[in-house]
Protein backbone atom coordinates (compact mmCIF):
# COMPACT_ATOMS: atom_id res chain seq x y z
CA UNK A 1 0.00 0.00 0.00
CA UNK A 2 1.55 3.54 -0.92
CA UNK A 3 1.97 5.63 2.23
CA UNK A 4 0.15 8.74 3.24
CA UNK A 5 3.92 10.30 3.40
CA UNK A 6 4.72 9.34 -0.16
CA UNK A 7 1.34 10.94 -1.33
CA UNK A 8 1.53 13.79 0.72
CA UNK A 9 5.39 14.71 -1.06
CA UNK A 10 3.85 13.68 -4.54
CA UNK A 11 1.52 16.47 -3.92
CA UNK A 12 3.68 18.78 -2.45
CA UNK A 13 5.91 18.34 -5.89
CA UNK A 14 2.86 18.89 -7.80
CA UNK A 15 2.24 22.00 -6.01
CA UNK A 16 5.59 23.48 -5.99
CA UNK A 17 5.60 22.57 -10.06
CA UNK A 18 2.52 24.28 -10.56
CA UNK A 19 3.28 27.62 -8.45
CA UNK A 20 6.33 27.64 -10.67
CA UNK A 21 4.59 27.29 -14.05
CA UNK A 22 1.90 29.45 -12.84
CA UNK A 23 4.66 32.11 -12.52
CA UNK A 24 6.15 31.88 -15.64
CA UNK A 25 3.50 30.75 -17.48
CA UNK A 26 5.17 28.94 -20.57
CA UNK A 27 3.48 27.76 -23.54
CA UNK A 28 3.37 24.37 -22.24
CA UNK A 29 1.97 25.07 -18.82
CA UNK A 30 -1.38 23.64 -19.33
CA UNK A 31 0.00 20.22 -20.61
CA UNK A 32 2.52 20.19 -18.07
CA UNK A 33 0.54 20.87 -15.26
CA UNK A 34 -2.03 17.84 -17.13
CA UNK A 35 1.14 15.20 -17.22
CA UNK A 36 2.24 16.19 -12.81
CA UNK A 37 -1.80 15.98 -11.99
CA UNK A 38 -2.12 12.65 -13.95
CA UNK A 39 1.73 11.45 -12.64
CA UNK A 40 0.32 12.68 -8.85
CA UNK A 41 -2.95 10.85 -9.08
CA UNK A 42 -1.15 7.15 -9.53
CA UNK A 43 0.09 8.23 -5.68
CA UNK A 44 -3.30 7.47 -3.94
CA UNK A 45 -3.84 4.16 -5.39
CA UNK A 46 -3.29 1.63 -2.39
CA UNK A 47 -1.72 -0.73 -4.41
CA UNK A 48 -1.37 -0.49 -8.99
CA UNK A 49 -4.01 -2.46 -9.83
CA UNK A 50 -6.42 -0.51 -7.38
CA UNK A 51 -9.18 1.97 -8.40
CA UNK A 52 -8.38 5.84 -7.70
CA UNK A 53 -10.67 7.65 -4.71
CA UNK A 54 -14.41 8.10 -5.69
CA UNK A 55 -15.28 11.82 -5.51
CA UNK A 56 -15.57 13.01 -2.19
CA UNK A 57 -13.80 9.71 -0.60
CA UNK A 58 -10.58 11.80 -0.04
CA UNK A 59 -10.61 15.71 -0.08
CA UNK A 60 -6.84 16.26 -0.96
CA UNK A 61 -7.53 13.62 -4.20
CA UNK A 62 -10.53 15.91 -5.13
CA UNK A 63 -8.36 18.79 -5.17
CA UNK A 64 -5.46 17.78 -6.99
CA UNK A 65 -7.84 16.40 -9.48
CA UNK A 66 -9.42 20.11 -9.63
CA UNK A 67 -5.95 21.53 -10.13
CA UNK A 68 -5.97 20.27 -13.99
CA UNK A 69 -8.89 22.18 -14.84
CA UNK A 70 -7.83 25.56 -12.40
CA UNK A 71 -5.36 25.63 -14.73
CA UNK A 72 -7.37 26.96 -17.61
CA UNK A 73 -7.92 29.71 -15.55
CA UNK A 74 -6.67 33.39 -14.65
CA UNK A 75 -2.81 33.26 -13.21
CA UNK A 76 -4.77 34.49 -10.09
CA UNK A 77 -7.21 32.16 -10.21
CA UNK A 78 -5.01 29.41 -10.13
CA UNK A 79 -2.90 30.73 -7.42
CA UNK A 80 -6.46 30.58 -5.61
CA UNK A 81 -6.85 26.60 -6.58
CA UNK A 82 -3.17 26.33 -5.41
CA UNK A 83 -4.06 27.96 -2.21
CA UNK A 84 -6.91 25.53 -1.65
CA UNK A 85 -4.44 22.63 -2.10
CA UNK A 86 -2.15 23.97 0.21
CA UNK A 87 -5.08 24.21 3.39
CA UNK A 88 -6.60 21.24 1.96
CA UNK A 89 -2.86 19.59 2.82
CA UNK A 90 -2.37 21.23 5.93
CA UNK A 91 -5.58 20.32 7.39
CA UNK A 92 -5.42 16.70 7.08
CA UNK A 93 -2.00 16.30 7.67
CA UNK A 94 -1.61 19.14 10.39
CA UNK A 95 1.48 20.84 8.96
CA UNK A 96 3.16 17.43 7.61
CA UNK A 97 3.56 18.95 4.62
CA UNK A 98 5.69 21.88 6.02
CA UNK A 99 7.87 19.50 7.46
CA UNK A 100 8.30 17.35 3.83
CA UNK A 101 8.67 20.31 1.65
CA UNK A 102 12.14 20.73 2.19
CA UNK A 103 12.42 16.60 2.05
CA UNK A 104 14.52 15.42 -0.83
CA UNK A 105 12.61 11.99 -1.97
CA UNK A 106 14.41 9.29 -4.19
CA UNK A 107 13.67 10.66 -7.27
CA UNK A 108 15.77 14.39 -6.27
CA UNK A 109 12.09 15.87 -5.85
CA UNK A 110 12.06 17.22 -9.32
CA UNK A 111 9.23 17.18 -12.12
CA UNK A 112 10.65 16.60 -15.87
CA UNK A 113 11.82 20.00 -17.01
CA UNK A 114 11.28 21.70 -13.84
CA UNK A 115 14.08 23.72 -12.37
CA UNK A 116 12.65 23.01 -8.54
CA UNK A 117 15.04 20.85 -6.17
Amino acid sequence: MMERAETVRAVNRLLRLARELNAIRSPDHRERISYAVADTREYFRANPEAELPAPGEDALFDMVQSLASACESSPEGFARSCDDLQRTMDQQEGNTSQRLCGCAPSDGGRWPGSSLA
